[in-house]
């Protein structure tokens, strides 16, 4: 278990030595490009994101109005029925 633990120490350090010796033998560009093309995707996620969350309140507000109709006919349609079950009993009582 320890062994492993230096195996990856020592696999950071590399990296973060290649990272720094990259960054100054090459002037930074690359990193720039790096930042600036994170920088565009982040950029294009947020709006994909954004457009997300729209769609999601239209369902949400279309799915409210469906409910309320729902509700509506079947507080109609439950008043017919019990107008219906008072006709029955009135017959039944002739």
């Amino acid at each position: 278990m320890i062994k492993m633990i230096l195996k990856i120490g020592c696999l950071v350090v590399i990296l973060i030595i290649a990272f720094l010796a990259l960054a100054f033998w090459e002037g930074g560009d690359k990193l720039r490009w790096f930042g600036k093309e994170t920088q565009k995707q982040s950029e294009k996620l947020a709006d994909k994101a954004d457009k997300l969350k729209e769609t999601g309140k239209a369902i949400k507000e279309g799915a409210t109005e469906v409910t309320e109709k729902a509700k509506k006919l079947k507080d109609m349609v439950g008043d017919k029925e019990e107008t219906g079950e008072e006709k029955k009993e009135q017959k039944a009582k002739k």
